[in-house]
């Protein structure tokens, strides 16, 4: 108890295909928390998700992509 941790998860930089029907990232369920970041490739990066959670109660959430090329995103 009291302990934080954070973490950080790297897509590849090639093609990333994510199916999943929540995609949570720092859901700490009212604890305390360090930062959960995830790094979307710099290739393709398809994700099929009914929901997707950033920072739920007290988290600490990031995504990003890990390059600054234009992004094109699709409903």
């Amino acid at each position: 108890m009291g302990q934080v941790e954070s973490g950080t998860l790297n897509l590849s930089n090639t093609a990333n295909d994510i199916t999943a029907n929540i995609i949570q990232i720092s859901n700490t369920g009212g604890q305390n928390a360090a930062a959960g970041i995830m790094v979307l490739g710099s290739g393709t990066n398809a994700i099929q998700a009914t929901t997707i959670n950033l920072g739920i109660s007290k988290g600490d959430a990031t995504l990003r992509f890990a390059s600054q090329t234009q992004v094109a995103l699709e409903p």
